[in-house]
């Protein structure tokens, strides 16, 4: 007996490299908090609200996740992506979303990825 599969291909991206590139192209200003003594200043003396795709997506330890991005947003999606921008707060929104907005702007390819999550 055969095993029913298929051969797909992924944009694969480690989560700690989503994250860093959505905070950065967000660039969401917050003020300087306790924990901050700990890192370095950033650039520009400017610290940013980290985007946390492990906290959004309730992500485990040693998983992936996939996401079938199209660079389109429905009604629902893009009402979700104009309040992020007006709260400037990640919050509760999903990852889809924010890459299919990311898509939508040509700022990352169309197609599957894949985020690895490993800490």
């Amino acid at each position: 007996m055969e095993l029913k599969h298929r051969t797909e291909t992924f944009i694969t991206v480690e989560y700690s490299d989503l994250n860093a590139f959505i905070t950065k192209h967000f660039s969401f200003a917050r003020e300087k908090g306790h924990m901050d003594k700990y890192s370095p200043e950033p650039e520009g003396g400017v610290y940013l609200k980290e985007f946390e795709f492990v906290a959004v997506e309730e992500a485990a330890n040693d998983s992936s996740y996939t996401f079938s991005v199209t660079g389109k947003l429905d009604e629902w999606g893009e009402e979700e992506i104009k309040e992020l921008l007006e709260r400037e707060e990640f919050g509760e929104f999903t990852t889809r979303r924010i890459l299919d907005y990311l898509a939508s702007k040509d700022l990352i390819p169309k197609g599957t990825y894949l985020i690895n999550v490993c800490w």
